[in-house]
């Protein structure tokens, strides 16, 4: 009997240890609470659909609905950023296009 209270008060001081260490009623300043509104990334959305977005690293891309939810946002890879390659600007004349930083073809420049 005396094991048995024993180890109920051992437990209760480590939980109330436990709680003292990681509960803080008082956030530090400049705490901001998580917003509950729903991003688009949560939205319910008709699978096939496709949104232009931005993604991480500021390029442009497309997200797809699957299954009611939207992806995350791909911004494909054309090429390899500085590559340049002929191209046409649609007035008998060639220009060239050369691929950003976000691995894409920029505007075909005369």
């Amino acid at each position: 009997m005396l094991m048995a209270v024993m180890f109920i008060v051992f437990g209760a001081l480590i939980l109330a240890a436990f709680v003292s260490i990681y509960y803080n009623p008082f956030p530090s300043p400049g705490f901001q609470p998580t917003s509950l509104e729903i991003s688009p990334a949560q939205e319910e959305c008709v699978s096939g659909s496709t949104l232009k977005c931005t993604d991480y690293y500021g390029c442009p891309g497309t997200k797809t609905c699957l299954h009611g939810k939207w992806s995350p946002c791909y911004a494909p890879k054309e090429c390899s950023p500085g590559d340049t390659r002929y191209c046409s600007t649609g007035s008998c004349k060639n220009g060239v296009e050369t691929c950003n930083s976000c691995s894409q073809w920029g505007p075909c420049i005369p």
